[in-house]
């Protein structure tokens, strides 16, 4: 789950939905029309070629001109592509950056629902691109079933290096609003415990891949590259807590995940992340540098505090259902084909 965002967030989407709608992404009984997870480009010639014969049509994150006759619903996770911590990461290519942004935000506007999955990111979505809040619904997405509670695998845990030492996790796509210099600033003065991060380390910067070799952190950063979900479930599993300290998050799904496999929960307040964990994960004010660093001390030193976590957070994915999922898209179906 370590693609680029449209990538990543089409791969989780199709596995969550097409056990749910096997049929399609339409109201259809057209074969060619893919189920939702699709994501830009050729994938979306079918549905296009389709779309007089379909009755709604379901685009992931990237749209496509469907006639005026076919309703369409539109999934738009936030507007994290505006946040001034994403745009100085994207500063290397601006052009094509604001392009696909302003082709999302085109595709918000055309729709007849536009589909998000916290209030905190419908508010902001209506705000940020004056958009009626009517037109906006919120479904939360549910973690893949495979993300449940048990043991870890050791061999994961050894091939990427931490082995049987107590480590910290982050899982994201580095760079843009996820902050990973706070969260190995905040490592420093948490001694004896590793920090394994998930995703792709060319997506780096390199004033951060320094950080992660100098003196205080030798030894302690491990990178898991891309992992399947069956690695990520086990690197849940074994981790102390994860740790989400983003600038800017619509959701935050590996946070629920880890809720759903009992791993305690430290994130940020930044977007939806509040909202998302509730009170079953710890909140470190963005505005408070040393926030972070004492939310991990507290985890990691506190066996109470980790158990009313793992309790809390299983209670709290219980919330995120893929049967809550699958009805509140229906109902998003039904009134998108009512407009």
């Amino acid at each position: 789950m370590t693609g680029t965002s449209s990538s990543v967030s089409a791969t989780i989407l199709s596995k969550i939905f097409r056990p749910l709608f096997p049929t399609a992404a339409s109201t259809s009984t057209n074969p060619s029309v893919p189920p939702p997870g699709n994501s830009g480009g050729a994938a979306f010639s079918p549905i296009t070629s389709a779309g007089k014969k379909a009755d709604i049509v379901h685009f992931i994150l990237d749209g496509a001109l469907v006639p005026k006759t076919v309703a369409s619903v539109f999934t738009f996770f936030d507007i994290a592509r505006t946040h001034p911590a994403y745009r100085r990461s994207v500063a290397s290519s601006p052009l094509r950056a604001a392009v696909r942004t302003w082709m999302r935000h085109r595709a918000v506007r055309r729709a007849d629902v536009v589909v998000t999955t916290s209030e905190t990111a419908k508010r902001d979505i209506a705000a940020g691109l004056q958009i009626d809040p009517s037109r906006i619904a919120v479904a939360p997405i549910a973690p893949a079933r495979i993300f449940t509670p048990g043991t870890s695998d050791p061999t994961v845990l050894d091939r990427c290096g931490v082995g049987r030492r107590p480590y910290l996790l982050f899982v994201g796509q580095f760079g843009r609003q996820k902050n990973e210099d706070a969260l190995l600033e905040a490592l420093r003065g948490v001694p004896e415990t590793c920090l394994v991060l998930v995703g792709d380390p060319g997506d780096l910067a390199d004033a951060t891949k320094k950080r992660c070799a100098d003196e205080a952190l030798a030894g302690r950063v491990f990178f898991a590259g891309r992992v399947t979900d069956d690695d990520l479930c086990s690197l849940y599993r074994g981790a102390t807590a994860l740790c989400l300290p983003s600038h800017y998050e619509g959701y935050g799904l590996p946070a629920v995940e880890a809720m759903a496999c009992g791993t305690p929960v430290v994130v940020s307040d930044g977007g939806a992340l509040p909202e998302i964990v509730g009170a079953a994960g710890i909140v470190a004010p963005l505005s408070n540098r040393h926030a972070l660093r004492d939310a991990l001390l507290a985890v990691t030193r506190d066996a109470a505090i980790r158990e009313r976590l793992r309790a809390a957070g299983l209670e709290r994915a219980r919330e995120f259902g893929h049967d809550a999922m699958a009805e509140r898209h229906r109902e998003i179906y039904r009134h998108a084909l009512a407009r």
